[in-house]
């Protein structure tokens, strides 16, 4: 298994264009349906492998959907004012970056480009355009919206054979995996016991009466 999970951390480098010893400075979109269908992984199993990267702090996955755009100034204020000197085309939407977020020198901030066009009347498109074209300069970060789960580089991408994985927490998520299953193997077997005390029991909850609406207590109703 850690065989697996080391060629797979090197097929999601792969996968999302990041070479060996790089570590992007913000989250990279990640499909997970056309990565599985491209290097012929169930979901679940490459779900699995990822949550076993994370325990070894080599990435992390976000699943949270539809996350706004964010932007990050990437320079010191006097080398941006030297910038803004020099580059005068992108004075506008860096002074109406500023003058909105107060702290995006320091920490990412969440920008609508809709909003910004309207102000600056330009078009939305325009307004990405002149984005990308500042982090290409790398004056800024800029991570676009998008409806997909994130991956973040916890630290800069290792060559295989530099990959160093924990055995004692690969065995502890395995005991609690397979206790897990056994757990809900029991539950969907179970044919006496109300299956609400049997799910408050698994979160350390006592109650003494029984449901009266989970098919077990609907059929010793029927016996009755």
């Amino acid at each position: 298994f850690l065989y697996v999970v080391k060629y797979l951390d090197k097929d999601i480098s792969s996968y999302l264009n990041v070479a060996i010893n790089e570590k992007p400075k913000v989250a990279l979109a990640f499909n997970l349906q056309e990565f599985c269908f491209r290097y012929k992984i169930g979901i679940i199993r490459l779900y699995n492998t990822i949550k076993h990267l994370e325990k070894n702090e080599l990435l992390k996955i976000n699943l949270e959907s539809n996350i706004r755009s964010k932007v990050r100034i990437n320079v010191k204020h006097a080398d941006l004012y030297k910038f803004q000197i020099v580059n005068k085309q992108y004075d506008p939407i860096i002074q109406t970056l500023l003058r909105k977020h107060e702290n995006i020198i320091n920490e990412y901030s969440r920008i609508n480009e809709k909003k910004i066009a309207n102000e600056l009347s330009i078009s939305e498109e325009k307004v990405k355009d002149i984005l990308i074209r500042l982090d290409k300069l790398e004056i800024l970060l800029y991570q676009k919206a998008n409806s997909l789960p994130t991956i973040c580089f916890l630290q800069p991408r290792l060559n295989i054979e530099n990959i160093k994985l924990d055995y004692e927490v690969y065995k502890k998520r395995k005991k609690i995996d397979y206790k897990n299953l056994s757990i809900m193997i029991n539950y969907l077997n179970e044919d006496k016991k109300c299956r609400n005390k049997l799910i408050l029991k698994y979160f350390n909850e006592k109650i003494t009466k029984e449901c009266g609406i989970c098919d077990i207590c609907i059929n010793k109703k029927k016996i009755k």
